[in-house]
């Protein structure tokens, strides 16, 4: 994802270096609880699935990746039978509700901007202010669009987009993704306490 967000976009890397980042680490979650879930915590499995196809359906480039690992991590969880199901559940629903919202945080605000390459080669990012789109909350604006477009004079090439994700809606976005793994890895049963659960023999009738 990060390498796709830098090779795809038009626009320079110091523009779109705070989306690779950001969106790189919310892909990346699903695997990361799939690791800690191998790893002492079979419960982080329910949320791994969850959370994967989940994502995929608003990171659709990855749906036909996604929503099978998806599948087998739940298929892990179901074949682990991990106890302690109201600590799984909860480790998989605050994966789950984190995740999503650090994804949506990168779009709740349009921020404009214009990257014009000079035929000497220089890139030089307008301010929002010269760029004549509007910013604000997304409820507030219209929808997001991106254009290019060869111009003549000393400007070779203009290309502009009506949201970008800034340094600080990556940062929030990457607090909510540590938050997720945080979050679930610590309300999630380590194995070893199911295993003594499960295998306690039952108390003798008094």
């Amino acid at each position: 994802m990060f390498g796709l967000r830098i090779v795809g976009s038009d626009m320079p890397l110091s523009v779109s270096l705070p989306g690779a980042v950001a969106f790189g680490a919310v892909v990346a979650v699903p695997s990361v609880l799939a690791l800690l879930a191998g790893r002492g915590r079979a419960g982080l499995y329910l949320g791994a699935g969850v959370a994967s196809i989940v994502l995929s359906f608003g990171l659709s480039l990855f749906i036909v990746v996604m929503v099978p690992l998806g599948v087998v991590w739940l298929w892990f969880f179901v074949h682990t039978r991990p106890g302690h199901l109201l600590r799984t559940v909860g480790a998989g629903l605050s994966a789950t509700v984190l995740a999503i919202a650090s994804f949506v945080v990168l779009f709740l605000h349009l921020d404009p901007r214009c990257a014009y390459t000079y035929t000497t080669g220089e890139v030089r990012i307008a301010p929002q202010e010269e760029v004549g789109m509007e910013s604000g909350w997304v409820w507030d604006v219209g929808g997001t669009s991106s254009s290019s477009a060869m111009l003549g004079s000393d400007i070779a090439e203009e290309v502009c987009t009506s949201d970008i994700v800034t340094w600080v809606e990556a940062a929030v976005s990457l607090a909510l993704t540590l938050g997720a793994i945080i979050a679930a890895r610590a309300i999630a049963a380590p194995d070893t306490e199911d295993h003594v659960t499960a295998g306690m023999p039952e108390s003798p009738p008094s």
